[in-house]
């Protein structure tokens, strides 16, 4: 029973301190002290420090010395790389995904981007871009290959995390992630593979342009 309610602990530990970091509550460099999370949470430092050691797999926080640990910050060749890789897996869960998408997972697609429009309508950019992930996320599942729909979730968090600096920096980005999703949306729908890859690869690489005439990243 102990170890059920620890393992239950540390993922509500998991979940609280890493939807901080993705909304940028935690920003970065913030320091993330066990001891203080476990009195926000009313729990122990156990469950915390094991929670904060999955987020340094995860590639989220840092170990800083002793005391503790910091959310990490995403260097421009960090971000870079994450680009290169994103646009080479989705392109290719793309590809798998085109000839099995058939009406309902249309469906199911075109309500991600529904969904992202009334929230981005709404005012709550930040829910609008985690549901265009859901989009993408969406298009990798129908293509039935779980390792490569695997290794894009794996990506998921800091992909977001771009996304959230960019919109802060270029207020329209949201608008513009939207358009170019419904058009290759469009594109799926109508079976057109080469028009399809062709507005992915857009979409990824206007972001990446944006990012590298900023001169800077910070996550």
């Amino acid at each position: 029973m102990a170890s059920n309610l620890r393992g239950s602990s540390q993922e509500r530990a998991y979940r609280y301190i890493k939807a901080r970091i993705l909304d940028h509550r935690f920003p970065v460099s913030h320091r993330l002290r066990a001891q203080d999370l476990a009195e926000q949470m009313a729990i122990s430092r156990t469950p915390v420090r094991e929670a904060l050691g999955r987020l340094e797999q995860e590639g989220l926080v840092r170990r800083e010395g002793g005391w503790g640990f910091a959310v990490r910050e995403l260097s421009l060749a960090d971000v870079l790389d994450l680009f290169d890789v994103r646009e080479a897996l989705e392109l290719q869960a793309l590809a798998v995904a085109m000839p099995r998408i058939e009406a309902r997972i249309s469906a199911r697609l075109r309500e991600h981007l529904d969904d992202s429009e009334a929230a981005l309508l709404a005012g709550r950019a930040t829910e609008s871009l985690r549901l265009a992930r859901r989009f993408h996320s969406a298009i990798a599942q129908s293509g039935g290959n779980a390792l490569l729909t695997s290794m894009l979730e794996g990506l998921n968090d800091r992909i977001h995390m771009v996304g959230l600096s960019l919109a802060k920096r270029f207020p329209d980005r949201p608008r513009e992630v939207l358009q170019e999703n419904r058009a290759l949306l469009d594109a799926i729908e109508k079976g057109d593979s080469r028009r399809a890859a062709r507005l992915l690869r857009h979409h990824i690489r206007r972001s990446r342009e944006l990012l590298v005439g900023g001169n800077r990243f910070t996550s």
